[in-house]
């Protein structure tokens, strides 16, 4: 899936002024990470399998999802909108509609929502509260 983002790394480069290591470690990050995860949740899932865990699991995942393409999408599409810069290189909005949309509880909540959710996965996986033993 990230190999589809390799064509719009000279652009984030240029817009985030990136290195050609760090535009790398960005598109080597996805598959890191699943690198890094892959054998831990092989592990569990060999060791403590649980078909209702997994599902349960799922079900937290797209609740997450749900609310943050609910709640987040808007707020961050303000702050996407706020800072951008007009060709003429003026910025859209001022400082202070800026530092207004930044003070929002919104991120705060999408950052404390979407921990909350991936401890209770872990917590699923791990524990396993719907195996009968």
């Amino acid at each position: 899936m990230w190999g589809a983002a390799a064509p719009l790394i000279p652009e984030w480069s240029q817009r985030l002024d990136l290195s050609s290591f760090e535009a790398g470690v960005l598109l080597a990050s996805a598959s890191l990470t699943i690198f890094a995860v892959s054998l831990p949740a092989s592990w569990l899932g060999t060791r403590f399998g649980s078909r209702h865990v997994t599902l349960a699991a799922v079900g937290l995942l797209v609740v997450a999802i749900a609310e943050m393409s609910a709640v987040g999408r808007p707020y961050y599409e303000r702050v996407k909108e706020a800072i951008e810069v007009r060709p003429s290189g003026v910025p859209r909005r001022s400082d202070e509609e800026l530092d207004e949309i930044l003070r929002s509880p919104i991120g705060l909540w999408n950052t404390v929502f979407g921990i909350a959710v991936l401890a209770a996965i872990a917590w699923l996986m791990i524990f396993k509260p719907f195996v009968v033993l």
